[in-house]
């Protein structure tokens, strides 16, 4: 495990984030709110690799996180969480805060509320995913784990790509308030969402719950999936390379790749335009 080894905070940008570039500055940003200051705020300006090392969660039952997170398209893996009796593990254990912009790709076990991204969440994750492994007892999911007692926390903009086990567990999570614009193509879960409200999400295995459409694998490589996750957002988040570059299987919140557009009951990233008009309605 990484101990606090900053001899000083990381410096902090215009807005008062501070900025999270090594292993190191994270380790620290834990530290501070698990030590009671959770409403400090963050954007991560490089991608965060650990190498096998154990890391505590950001915020924990009684010390919840209750600011921004930023990972600005980022991604934080190669962490290793072995705690099958302790609740409340994640990258974020405990977040009444905002999550966004971020891809975590780590080895997390742990007991119940457990997720990929968050152990519980009462706060918003967006445009966030998961490419790695969750598991646990109860209530364990890709993006975030809670509980089946309370709808909590808004889930939007999310993909789960990894793999998640339990007694109960999801592609997405458990239980929350709102999840909107999420797909998981983990087939291994119990259930691919538990919401009071779920709009517009996909998966592989849907389960007893319904709360999202169930597809197969064709749905998402044909660009289907990135398309329809599109058409409820106001702006583009789900991008995928169809025919343009090394083609993607599933979409992702990442604009180096290709927009996906609607031909002909197929999907594109080519434009053929005539008098300044895309086939697609797009402009020239």
């Amino acid at each position: 495990m990484l101990s606090q080894v900053l001899s000083s905070a990381p410096s902090k940008n215009s807005d008062g984030f501070y900025e999270i570039g090594t292993k190191e500055e994270l380790v620290w940003f834990s530290e501070t709110v698990n030590s009671g200051n959770g409403e400090i705020n963050a954007v991560l300006v490089d991608d965060i690799i650990f190498d096998g090392e154990y890391f505590i969660p950001i915020g924990s039952l009684s010390n919840h996180f209750n600011g921004v997170f930023d990972g600005q398209g980022h991604r934080i893996s190669g962490i290793e969480i072995n705690e099958p009796s302790q609740d409340y593990m994640g990258v974020f254990g405990h977040s009444d805060g905002v999550i966004r912009n971020l891809t975590v790709d780590n080895n997390i076990v742990g007991n119940d509320h457990t997720g990929g991204v968050c152990g519980f969440n009462t706060g918003l994750i967006e445009n966030c995913c998961n490419e790695g492994n969750v598991s646990g007892h109860d209530f364990v999911g890709g993006i975030y784990g809670n509980d089946d007692l309370k709808p909590n926390g808004i889930v939007r903009n999310c993909c789960n790509i990894g793999s998640t086990s339990a007694h109960a567990s999801y592609g997405i999570g458990c239980k929350a308030e709102s999840v909107e614009n999420c797909y998981s193509i983990n087939s291994w879960n119990n259930y691919g969402i538990s919401s009071t409200e779920s709009k517009n999400c996909y998966c592989i295995k849907a389960g007893a719950d319904k709360a999202c459409t169930e597809c197969d694998i064709a749905f998402f490589e044909s660009g289907e999936a990135a398309y329809l996750l599109n058409s409820a957002n106001e702006k583009t988040v789900w991008y995928q390379n169809i025919d343009i570059g090394e083609r993607d299987t599933f979409p992702l919140p990442d604009s180096t790749h290709g927009y996906v557009h609607s031909k002909d009951g197929t999907y594109t990233n080519e434009h053929t335009y005539k008098n300044g008009v895309c086939e697609c309605g797009a402009k020239e």
